[in-house]
C-alpha cells in the first residue's frame, strides 16, 4: 500500500489540486465520495478554497493536506467500504485529523482503484494547526505498513530498499516521451552496464535521443529528448554511486544543463516561437479540422469529397476563423465565470464567518445563563398563609407604632403650650 502525501500552501495551488482531482482524461472513473464538515459548492475548487481560507486563522503555513491511498490492484479489488474507512481512520489518527473538514474523491486508473482525501489543516475553534506534520513521509510509511498487516496485504519494502526511486519528475518526463519511468531509467542503466568509458556511454545514450550535461554543483545529469535533466547518480542507484558517475566524466568538458536546454528550445518544433506563429499554427490546424468535417458530412450524405478548390478553402478558412474566435470567447467567458465563482465563494465565506460569530455569542449567552443561581422555590399553601399573617402583623405593628409616635408628638406640643402660658403641673 502506498500513501502519497502533499500539502497546499499557496492559494494558487488550490485550483490546480481541484483540476488534478477531476482529471477524467487520465482516469477511467472520477467520483466525489463525501463532503465532511464543509458546505458542498457548485465547483470543487470553491469548496477547497473555502477550506484553505481557514489557514489565516492560524500561524501555520499549511492550508490543505492531501493523501492518496493506493493499495495494490489485486488488494484494492477485495477491499470493502469498512476497509477503506479503516485506512482513513488510521491516517486521521496519526496526523490528528479526526473530525476535520474533508473531501473524498475516488479514482480508477488503469483498472486500479485509489482514494484521494483532502483535509483542512486549521482548527478554527482553537486558532491553530491540528499537527505540524513533521516527518510526514516516515509517519505515512509507518501507517501504510500497519494497514498492510491489519488488512492482510503484501508488506511493501521501504523506499530505501526498492530497486528504483522514481520521482514525480521521472514519471512526467517519461510520460512526455511516450514511455514508462521504468523503461526510461532502464535505458540509462543498460547503457551504463554495457560501457566502460564516458564517450561510449554518451554515444549509447545519444543513439536513443538522450545526452549528458553538467548540472548544479558539478553533478552529471542525463538530459531527456525534451531537454529535461535528471541526476545520473539517482538513476544508477543500486549499480553505481553518484561519486562513481561523476568520476567517469572527470576531465571531460560537458555542456551545462542550461546551455543544452537553450539548444533544445532553438530546435524546430521545440521552441515557443512568437505569438503570431502560434496563432498561425492554431489557425492552420483549425482549417484542417474544418475541411475534414466538410468531407465527413459529404461522405455521410453519399457524396464524394470535393477537390480543394479556392472557394472551398476560403469557406474552410472562414469557418476555422469562426471556430477560433468562438474558442477564444469561450475561454474569456470561463475566466469571467471563475472570477464570479471566486466572488461568490468569498461572500459565502463571509456569511459562514458571521454565522460562526453569532453561534459563539449564543453559546456564551447560554453559558452565562447557566451560571446564574437557580430561583427560589415557590412556597406551599401553608407557608404562604403563615407569610400572609406575618405580613399582616407587621403592617399592624407599623400602624400602631405610627399612632403611638403621633400621640407622643401631640403631648409634647401640649406641654410646650402649657409652659408658655405659665401653667406648671409639677
Amino acid at each position: 500500500m502506498n500513501l502519497k502525501q502533499s500539502f497546499v500552501r499557496k492559494p494558487g495551488h488550490v485550483r490546480a489540486l481541484a483540476v488534478h482531482l477531476q482529471r477524467a482524461d487520465q482516469n477511467e472513473s472520477v467520483r466525489v465520495l463525501d463532503y465532511r464538515g464543509v458546505t458542498q459548492r457548485r465547483e470543487l475548487a470553491d469548496t477547497l478554497q473555502a477550506m484553505f481560507r481557514t489557514k489565516h486563522t492560524t500561524q501555520g503555513e499549511n492550508g490543505l493536506y492531501q493523501v492518496s491511498i493506493n493499495p495494490e490492484a489485486h488488494h484494492a479489488e477485495t477491499m470493502n467500504s469498512a476497509d477503506w474507512g479503516r485506512c482513513l481512520d488510521a491516517v486521521e489518527k496519526e496526523f490528528n485529523l479526526a473530525g476535520q473538514p474533508r473531501v473524498l474523491v475516488e479514482h480508477v486508473k488503469d483498472g486500479r482503484r485509489h482514494v484521494h482525501a483532502v483535509y483542512q489543516t486549521a482548527d478554527v475553534e482553537r486558532s491553530r494547526q491540528v499537527d505540524d506534520f513533521g516527518h510526514n513521509y516516515r509517519r505515512g510509511a509507518k501507517v501504510a505498513r500497519q494497514l498492510e498487516r491489519e488488512l492482510g496485504h503484501t508488506i511493501q519494502p521501504e523506499r530505501s530498499q526498492r530497486g528504483g526511486n522514481y520521482t514525480q519528475g521521472d514519471n512526467e518526463r517519461a510520460k512526455r516521451e511516450g514511455r514508462s519511468a521504468e523503461e526510461w531509467r532502464q535505458d540509462v542503466r543498460e547503457a551504463w552496464k554495457a560501457t566502460r568509458t564516458a564517450e561510449a556511454f554518451r554515444e549509447r545514450l545519444q543513439a536513443k535521443g538522450y545526452d549528458v550535461a553538467e548540472g548544479k554543483g558539478g553533478r552529471v545529469c542525463v538530459v531527456s529528448p525534451d531537454g529535461q535533466p535528471a541526476a545520473l547518480g539517482a538513476m544508477l542507484k543500486g549499480i553505481a554511486t553518484a561519486q562513481q558517475a561523476k568520476a567517469r566524466f572527470d576531465g571531460h568538458q560537458l555542456e551545462s544543463v542550461e546551455q543544452m536546454a537553450e539548444r533544445h528550445r532553438d530546435r524546430p518544433g521545440h521552441g515557443h516561437g512568437d505569438q503570431d506563429d502560434r496563432d498561425g499554427r492554431d489557425l492552420d490546424a483549425a482549417q484542417e479540422r474544418a475541411a475534414q468535417q466538410i468531407d465527413a458530412f459529404r461522405e455521410r450524405d453519399g457524396q464524394q469529397p470535393r477537390d480543394p478548390k479556392p472557394h472551398d478553402l476560403d469557406a474552410a478558412q472562414d469557418k476555422a476563423a469562426q471556430l477560433l474566435e468562438t474558442f477564444r470567447q469561450h475561454e474569456a467567458n470561463r475566466t469571467a465565470g471563475r472570477e464570479a465563482h471566486d466572488l461568490e465563494a468569498a461572500q459565502d465565506h463571509a456569511a459562514e464567518l458571521l454565522d460562526t460569530f453569532r453561534q459563539r455569542e449564543a453559546d456564551r449567552t447560554t453559558e452565562r445563563e447557566a451560571e446564574k443561581p437557580p430561583p427560589a422555590p415557590e412556597p406551599t399553601t401553608q407557608e404562604q398563609e403563615q407569610l400572609d399573617r406575618m405580613n399582616a402583623l407587621s403592617s399592624l405593628f407599623a400602624a400602631t407604632s405610627d399612632e403611638i409616635a403621633a400621640e407622643e408628638e401631640r403631648r409634647r406640643q401640649q406641654r410646650e403650650r402649657d409652659r408658655e402660658q405659665g401653667l406648671d403641673y409639677g
